[in-house]
């Protein structure tokens, strides 16, 4: 999945970050670090779609698969 992110939809991105965030399987943790790195470069101007990610980047920084995932969802929440 690494690089396909930015062909999805900003509100498909969302979804999916929070239907994985609490998987911890390399898969899922392959995707959600794309999805991280991918949504931190996109505007989002819907408010449930705002919630919805600043929920699962507050998941992601509170429960990480790695230093990177915190590192990615930290740098979201400092931008947001």
């Amino acid at each position: 999945m690494q690089g396909l992110t930015p062909c999805i939809s900003i509100r498909a991105q969302v979804k999916k970050l929070q239907q994985i965030r609490g998987l911890y399987t390399p898969d899922a943790a392959a995707e959600k670090l794309d999805l991280l790195r991918s949504l931190q470069h996109r505007a989002i101007h819907q408010a449930s779609l705002l919630q919805s990610f600043h929920q699962s980047l507050c998941f992601v920084r509170a429960f990480p698969d790695s230093l990177a995932h915190y590192r990615a969802a930290r740098h979201s929440l400092n931008h947001f």
